[in-house]
């Protein structure tokens, strides 16, 4: 399942939230492996455009240096890497909840 860096079902923010709430109640079908991947800023061609996403994407990955620690699953993650990391994913099956952000995302991708 793809959500969302920053999800949280307590969260103030409306997007965050809803994909917080989302992840809770899937958690609670109890299947016996889940994935939740958690990418931040999404990179790469899209039909619909957002100015405030195409901006941050022009900017950002030039300063993908300053992403290091605890901020490093910040960084933005191409979408093409996303998907290469839920097959993966999916391949490597597994069990229990699992919730992968940043580089465990970009690692799975390859």
């Amino acid at each position: 399942m793809v959500s969302s860096i920053g999800a949280a079902a307590g969260s103030s923010n409306y997007y965050l939230k809803v994909k917080g709430e989302l992840e809770e109640a899937v958690r609670g079908l109890s299947y016996p492996c889940t994935k939740v991947f958690r990418p931040s800023l999404l990179l790469g061609e899209r039909q619909e455009q957002r100015f405030a996403e195409g901006l941050a994407g022009s900017v950002l990955p030039h300063l993908s240096f300053l992403f290091q620690g605890p901020l490093r699953k910040y960084r933005p993650i191409e979408g093409t890497a996303v998907a290469r990391a839920l097959v993966a994913g999916a391949l490597e099956g597994g069990n229990g909840f699992r919730v992968l952000e940043g580089d465990e995302i970009a690692k799975l991708a390859g």
